[in-house]
């Protein structure tokens, strides 16, 4: 076992130089246990694939089980509380010189730079990175015939309101009481936010919520001031696709909408954040949403909403089922091989879309996801010359 920094993750070895795993005995117990087709033969499958298996739940190629291994249980753990850190395990194996474990961990995961700013009251975080630029309210220049745009070096660029992002109706706070504007960082522009005053910039820990809580998809997670003061770190992904969301919305789901008829979009996702955020903006443009925890729920979604699904967006890497194998099941039944299927993952390397491609997926879109993208990607599939049902 070795451990290096590279690239500010931690990368840790772990070897063996025994007989390695047996890819064939692999395939069969999950041919057994039903995870893949009997149609798919063991020549057609790459290694890595392969491997995937072993991290199942309940997945052991050992027929007798000890006190101390073959229940299936160690790696499907091991890769749960990885995922948690945000960080990656993968396995490669060779036949009698041994096996090797590679997990990278972000180091920068915990520890942010944040900027804390009070809106209505209440106090906010969110990561100095995502920040270009603090400017004051009596200086903008405004749009005299569309208010929710500003002039930002020679730009129009969107305005949001912090209500908007929170989902607060309730709320009356204006503009106009705003005090200090956020030039916020976008894939395709900036935009700017409205808050009422900023605080202090400070570099703190950062802590993930687990999924026992339902939280708004624009949390990334919390921090504890030194009074113990718990505050909300706001995902600079959230503004990002809200952004893109305001921006392109509208003609997007005007022309998708003409349809005069609503769809219905099966989402597997294991991410709870990922899986609101999508759920937001299709149902803004009038789709309904199934969400799915993972590719074994969303097989039984299927199973239950029989013939009344009409897309599937998946990610690729979940537990017990993960987005390939739920691709391949869609495939090989006759009732569900129809439905295009959307791949939405962080895994966008040429290997990866390749073996989405040989699957059967319709389209492969990389994270984070922008609503604009994404909707376009859906109109390609769901227009008037094929109709939803």
């Amino acid at each position: 076992m070795c451990a290096s920094i590279d690239n500010h993750q931690l990368k840790i070895l772990i070897q063996d130089d025994g007989q390695g795993i047996d890819l064939y005995k692999v395939y069969q117990k999950a041919k057994e246990k039903g995870l893949i087709s009997s149609k798919l033969t063991f020549d057609k499958l790459s290694q890595e694939a392969i491997l995937e298996w072993i991290f199942h739940p309940n997945f052991s190629t050992v027929d007798m089980a000890s006190e101390l291994s073959g229940r299936g249980v160690g790696l499907d753990i091991v890769r749960n509380k990885i995922q948690k850190l945000r960080g990656t395990i993968e396995v490669k194996s060779e036949d009698q010189k041994g096996t090797t474990f590679t997990i990278n961990i972000p180091l920068n995961l915990n520890f942010m730079s944040l900027l804390f700013i009070r809106w209505q009251n209440r106090l906010f975080a969110l990561p100095t990175s995502s920040v270009l630029e603090t400017t004051s309210v009596s200086e903008l220049v405004w749009d005299q015939v569309d208010a929710s745009r500003v002039k930002w070096r020679n730009q129009w660029i969107p305005v949001l309101q912090m209500s908007q992002l929170l989902s607060d109706k309730n709320s009356c706070h204006l503009s106009i009481k705003s005090k200090v504007g956020l030039i916020l960082e976008s894939s395709s522009h900036p935009f700017l936010v409205m808050v009422d005053n900023l605080l202090s910039e400070e570099k703190l820990l950062v802590k993930a919520f687990d999924e026992t809580v339902i939280l708004p998809t624009y949390l990334l997670g919390c921090t504890i001031l030194g009074g113990g003061e718990i505050v909300p770190v706001i995902s600079p992904q959230a503004f990002t696709v809200f952004s893109e969301t305001k921006s392109n919305l509208l003609s997007q789901g005007n022309r998708l909408n003409s349809l005069n008829r609503k769809g219905t979009i099966l989402v597997a996702e294991d991410s709870v954040a990922t899986r609101r955020l999508l759920a937001r903006i299709l149902e803004k443009v009038g789709f309904n949403v199934i969400l799915c925890r993972d590719g074994q729920e969303a097989v039984e979604k299927l199973e239950l909403h029989q013939g009344g699904v009409d897309l599937i967006i998946s990610d690729v890497e979940m537990p017990r089922l993960n987005g390939f194998e739920l691709l391949e099941i869609v495939r090989s039944q006759p009732q569900y091989a129809h439905i295009p299927v959307i791949m939405a993952t962080s895994r966008t390397g040429k290997r990866h879309r390749e073996q989405g491609t040989e699957l059967g997926a319709n389209a492969y879109l990389g994270k984070p996801i922008l609503a604009k993208t994404l909707l376009k990607t859906i109109e390609s599939f769901l227009t008037v010359e094929q109709p939803i049902n």
